[in-house]
């Protein structure tokens, strides 16, 4: 079965600091729903060609059942994937299970040269039968897995299991697993090429079985070359590998590859959010899936505010390319995304909070309002599953400063930042 829920949007062009906006053409932003077959098994008919026609602010939702694709069909690969020419770099879509967890919906294929920024969710991609990785890319896009599973079998390309030569890549509550005959099958759990910028995140994640955990290009403790703080890794369980991770190998002895370095700098990470009162300002939200670039990194319009961290940690923030879930209505009234591309904020930190203390957020006005036709009906949601959203509005204060105007939330307390906020206006409103 498929469904449609569609809307308007203009994609949202964004410079450094998100200060000035841009629109262009017009593009559909649908949801999409693949029901399960009577047989059990997912329709991969309908999903490959589902795939093919989404647009800019898509949505794909997969029941909760297994698809067996063709043993030649990769996703991502030749026309298994969104047309990129309909998608500025800002742009992407979200492809999710509708199971309770990642292993109720199953997708035996791996994915390679996915075209455009996307996140997948809820999802385990099975790439057992392939003699490949289970996920590859050289392409600059933005790719996140949030709560999914890759599994991979025997290897080629000295047996990396993920292998990702540009653009951006994280994983958040996520498990890579070896899934070989043997740990000899595949040699690398998760491989990056490590450049200026923000290339990869790995936060409560788990990469199991593997002879090295991770590998990233240049990652080492040359202070010139030194590229650190463009893998960010933490509460990512990489013990379960027979070396966690590795900044320099050599394949010549014996052809077997070896690590000859092990001094990853795990330990010598600068996390954002470090212990005491802690502000990140609007230059420091790097979009994990927005648009990338290798000399520079994107930033999302707001500040964060964490009047007491009691465990340092290290925050994540996203701007989702969907209206996903659609808003709520509250006091009789329908709200709805506006004008442009959806204003959903995604905050996913594993800093320790004080519970007394509520986080507070300012999102520059003047690029919220500029996404809605009346700012005077605006009003702003929190979700903490990323399903429903709580019935009543967060309080939305207008508060200035150095001259300008920003919208002032303030969070429930909690142990974790880990919500999803989402600014709507009235459908019809006068």
């Amino acid at each position: 079965m498929l469904t449609g829920k569609t809307g308007a949007k203009i994609s949202f062009l964004c410079t450094l600091t998100l200060l000035i906006t841009e629109f262009s053409i017009q593009v559909i932003g649908t949801e999409y729903t693949i029901e399960c077959l009577s047989s059990g098994f997912g329709n991969t008919d309908l999903f490959a060609t589902t795939l093919r026609d989404l647009l800019p602010g898509d949505v794909l939702l997969l029941g909760p059942c297994e698809y067996q694709f063709e043993v030649d069909y990769i996703l991502g690969e030749g026309n298994n994937s969104p047309n990129s020419d309909k998608f500025e770099t800002t742009e992407g879509v979200l492809i999710k299970g509708t199971g309770s967890g990642a292993d109720e919906t199953v997708l035996n294929t791996a994915i390679e040269h996915f075209p455009v920024n996307v996140i997948f969710e809820n999802l385990t991609f099975s790439g057992i039968q392939y003699y490949g990785p289970v996920y590859y890319t050289d392409s600059d896009t933005s790719i996140l897995f949030r709560k999914c599973v890759l599994i991979t079998g025997a290897t080629s390309w000295l047996g990396k299991a993920v292998y990702s030569l540009c653009g951006r890549l994280t994983f958040i509550d996520s498990r890579v697993i070896n899934g070989g005959t043997s740990t000899a099958d595949a040699v690398f759990g998760v491989w990056v090429e490590s450049a200026n910028g923000h290339v990869m995140g790995l936060m409560r994640s788990k990469i199991i079985g593997f002879p090295i955990g991770l590998f990233a290009r240049n990652w080492d403790l040359d202070e010139e070359y030194r590229r650190k703080d463009s893998v960010k890794v933490h509460e990512t369980k990489l013990s379960t590998n027979s070396i966690e991770c590795c900044v320099e190998y050599d394949y010549s002895i014996n052809e077997i590859t070896t690590c000859v370095d092990q001094s990853c700098p795990l330990e010598e990470q600068n996390l954002n959010t470090p212990q005491g009162s802690v502000t990140i300002k609007m230059n420091e939200n790097i979009d994990v899936v927005g648009e990338f670039d290798y000399s520079v990194d994107q930033y999302l319009p707001f500040k964060i505010f964490f009047p007491k961290v009691l465990i340092e940690g290290q925050t994540f923030t996203y701007k989702l390319f969907s209206a996903h879930p659609l808003l709520p209505t509250h006091d009789g009234s329908q709200y709805h995304k506006g004008i442009a591309e959806p204003q959903y904020f995604q905050f996913d930190s594993t800093a320790k909070l004080a519970t007394n203390k509520k986080v507070v957020v300012t999102f520059e006005k003047s690029v919220i309002d500029s996404n809605f036709n009346n700012p005077e009906t605006v009003k702003a949601f929190i979700s903490t599953n990323g399903r429903r959203w709580k019935k009543k509005p967060l309080k939305l204060k207008v508060k200035v400063q150095n001259g300008v105007s920003h919208y002032q939330v303030r969070f429930p307390k909690k142990k974790k930042l880990k919500v999803l906020v989402a600014f709507g206006e009235i459908e019809n409103d006068g």
